[in-house]
């Protein structure tokens, strides 16, 4: 696991969420997916729903800091960069 998705993880944690949580999220983000493509396989739904879940709403209008502000914020005490 990068050290990123333990970020993401932990995020998550810190802020409530569990994973039931995120799956629950999920779900209709990849439900869009399969309504507009509806002969995409799950895991191409699933992989396309994160996708838009990270880059639309998350949780509720909140989530974690894109891969490359946590890499210039907490990224680097974390890697030590």
């Amino acid at each position: 696991m990068k050290r990123y998705e333990e970020y993401q993880l932990q995020w998550m944690i810190d802020h409530g969420y569990s994973l039931a949580d995120f799956v629950k999220a999920l779900i209709p983000c990849a439900n869009e997916i399969a309504f507009i493509e509806p002969h995409a396989s799950l895991s191409h739904c699933i992989t396309e729903g994160f996708y838009d879940f990270k880059n639309g709403n998350g949780f509720h209008g909140v989530l974690w800091e894109c891969e490359a502000e946590w890499k210039g914020n907490e990224g680097n005490e974390v890697t030590g960069e």
